[in-house]
């Protein structure tokens, strides 16, 4: 009788992947495999990309367990950010913002809901969220909701001095038609035309006639966009009441539906054998909704940042950090 065997050697490599990231947290940074607590890290690599307007826009989606609720929807509004929902009926139930290891007030500016509202995103080297009272026990009852740890970009050692500049302008405009009526006449057909298809006779007091409305009139009046000399907009009836046969686009004059915005970013950065400097600015503009002809405070932010982060090695055992936010 025949007989073969096969002989297989198999080998398992250790899978290393991403285990050995730094993340920072209350304390400094800790390698991946070493946390024992909840704590959730994000390179800017993986942020989201497109226009991209404060930091809340780059972590949306990002990090399990963070409920970022969009302001009111005006130009610059900002956003709320819950970390595993609310925590207290009476206490803030916002999360702590730390920036480079400061703290940060919850009102980070005047009109800011929170502070991230006063970063520049392309500033941002990497974002870290403890989300457990073990990761967020050095900062206390103030951490009760979580906290947020962001980490600016940098100079690198030996780096020579390098400039960066990204800019972008567009237009937003309706995704559906604003064409609306203006012209009394067409409002007036219109209105007409259902009352004889649906109405029975009982509705009669809402159609338009020659004595209630002055058809003729409106008729006369359709094409005038500013009042004629000979077709005044505003007239005495014999029953000594005020006729208005004027036409007027109320929409646009209250409405901006050609919305302008722009961003423009600029940053120096590099280093030496000892120091180390990056250095960047911010302009942001967008014009909102109220923009009318009619409206004389028009919706109109500006946002405008400047960052400069310097450290020097002084010594082996002293180094000197410097930070600069305006």
């Amino acid at each position: 009788m025949a007989s073969s065997s096969l002989l297989v050697h198999l080998t398992l490599e250790e899978d290393a992947m991403g285990i050995d990231d730094v993340v920072v947290i209350g304390y400094g940074t800790i390698k991946k495999n070493d946390m024992t607590g909840s704590v959730v890290a994000i390179k800017a690599e993986e942020f989201n990309r497109g226009a991209v307007v404060s930091t809340q826009d780059m972590l949306k989606g990002k990090v399990p367990g963070v409920h970022i609720i969009p302001g009111d929807g005006g130009p610059g509004s900002s956003a709320t950010i819950r970390v595993r929902g609310a925590a207290s009926l009476n206490a803030s139930n916002d999360p702590l913002i730390v920036i480079d290891g400061v703290p940060i007030a919850v009102d980070g500016g005047k009109g800011m809901a929170n502070p991230l509202e006063t970063i520049n995103p392309n500033d941002i080297e990497s974002v870290s969220v403890l989300k457990d009272a073990s990761s967020c026990a050095i900062y206390g009852a103030k951490a009760s909701a979580g906290v947020v740890l962001i980490t600016t970009k940098a100079g690198k050692k030996g780096q020579r001095a390098h400039v960066t500049y990204n800019g972008r302008f567009g237009w937003a405009k309706n995704t559906t038609s604003t064409d609306f009526i203006d012209t009394g006449y067409d409002h007036v057909r219109i209105v007409n035309q259902f009352m004889n298809d649906s109405s029975d006779g009982t509705m009669d007091i809402f159609r338009y006639t020659e004595e209630n409305g002055g058809l003729q009139k409106l008729y006369e009046h359709r094409n005038d966009r500013t009042p004629h000399p000979d077709r005044p907009w505003v007239e005495v009836g014999n029953d000594g009441k005020y006729y208005y046969y004027g036409n007027f686009d109320w929409y646009h004059s209250i409405y901006n539906t050609n919305r302008f915005h722009q961003e423009h970013n600029l940053s120096l950065s590099g280093g030496g054998k000892d120091v180390n400097y990056y250095v960047s600015g911010r302009y942001y503009q967008q014009d909102g909704v109220l923009g009318g002809n009619m409206i004389r405070n028009k919706e109109n932010y500006k946002n405008y940042s400047f960052r400069a982060k310097f450290d020097a090695q002084l010594f082996k055992w002293a180094k000197w950090l410097s930070l600069i936010h305006i």
